[in-house]
C-alpha cells in the first residue's frame, strides 16, 4: 500500500514538469492547455491544508491532474476516495441545521463529517490495479475519472515497523496512477482521489508486498488517455532509491 508520499517542491515546479502533456496527442479537437496557473496558486496559497512542502497523508489536499472537458487540468482534491454514491447521512436533517453557507443561514458552518462517514476515505486511499474494474468503490472512476498524482518519494513500513523512504533517481518528478471522484449534495462538493497500487518490484518487495503504480511520461499519457490494457501499467523495474529513516 501507499500511506504517505511527498514532492518537497513548489507548485510552479510541478506545473512545469507536466508541460510534456501539452505536446501529447489525445485525439482531441481543441488544443490541450493547462488551467490558469494563477488561479491554482491562489487556491493553495490561501488554503492551509495544502502540503507541497511536507509529507502528504490521507485526507490532505493535493493537486492532481486529469483531462476534463478536453483540457488537461490541475485541481485540488483530498486523498481518500469518496464515491459519488456514498450515502448522505445528514440529508434528512438539513432542515434542522442552521449555518451560513452559499448564502443560506444556519446555526453553524457545515463539516464534511456532517454529511458522510469520513472513515470511508481512509479505506480507499489505495486501489488495487488487479480489481479496479470490478470494485464498486472504483469501477466507475476507472472508466471516466483517471488522474495523475505527482510525487518524488513515498514511504512504506516493514513488518518490523521500520519506516523506509523510496525516492525517484536524481530527485525527479514522476506520477502515480490515480482515480478521482466528485461527491456532492445541495450544500457541499468534494473532490477526492485514490492511488493505484500493484505488486511490489524488486526495489520494494523486501519491505512491502505492494507499491504505487509509477508512471513515466509515456505511461502517464496513456493512463489519462484511458488505455485499457492494465498490464501495461503494472510496475516493471522502475529504479527506486531506498533509505531507512526510523
Amino acid at each position: 500500500m501507499c500511506g504517505q508520499f511527498a514532492i518537497f517542491a513548489g507548485l510552479k515546479s510541478v506545473i512545469e514538469y507536466y508541460n510534456f502533456l501539452k505536446d501529447a496527442d489525445f485525439n482531441m479537437d481543441d488544443n490541450i492547455f493547462l488551467n490558469d496557473e494563477n488561479d491554482l496558486l491562489n487556491f493553495f496559497q490561501n488554503n492551509d491544508k495544502f502540503y507541497t512542502q511536507n509529507i502528504i497523508k490521507p485526507m490532505n489536499y493535493f493537486p492532481i491532474i486529469a483531462i476534463i472537458n478536453n483540457q488537461v487540468r490541475f485541481f485540488p482534491a483530498k486523498w481518500g476516495l469518496i464515491p459519488f454514491w456514498v450515502k448522505d447521512k445528514k440529508k434528512s436533517e438539513l432542515n434542522n441545521m442552521l449555518f451560513s453557507y452559499d448564502n443560506q443561514t444556519y446555526n453553524e458552518k457545515p463539516r464534511l463529517s456532517d454529511f458522510i462517514d469520513t472513515n470511508f476515505a481512509y479505506k480507499t486511499i489505495n486501489a488495487r490495479i488487479e480489481t479496479i474494474k470490478e470494485k464498486p468503490s472504483f469501477k466507475y472512476a476507472y472508466k471516466q475519472r483517471r488522474c495523475l498524482i505527482p510525487f518524488k518519494c513515498f514511504y512504506e513500513k516493514s513488518s518490523a515497523n521500520d519506516k523506509y523512504i523510496f525516492s525517484n533517481p536524481d530527485d525527479c518528478f514522476k506520477s502515480f496512477a490515480g482515480l478521482y471522484e466528485i461527491w456532492k449534495n445541495d450544500i457541499i462538493s468534494l473532490t477526492t482521489f485514490t492511488i493505484i497500487t500493484t505488486q511490489a518490484n524488486k526495489y520494494v518487495s523486501n519491505i512491502h508486498d505492494r507499491m504505487p503504480v509509477i508512471l513515466n511520461n509515456e505511461k502517464a499519457i496513456k493512463w489519462i488517455s484511458y488505455y485499457k490494457d492494465l498490464n501495461y501499467f503494472k510496475n516493471g523495474e522502475e529504479t527506486l532509491f531506498m533509505s531507512k529513516i526510523s
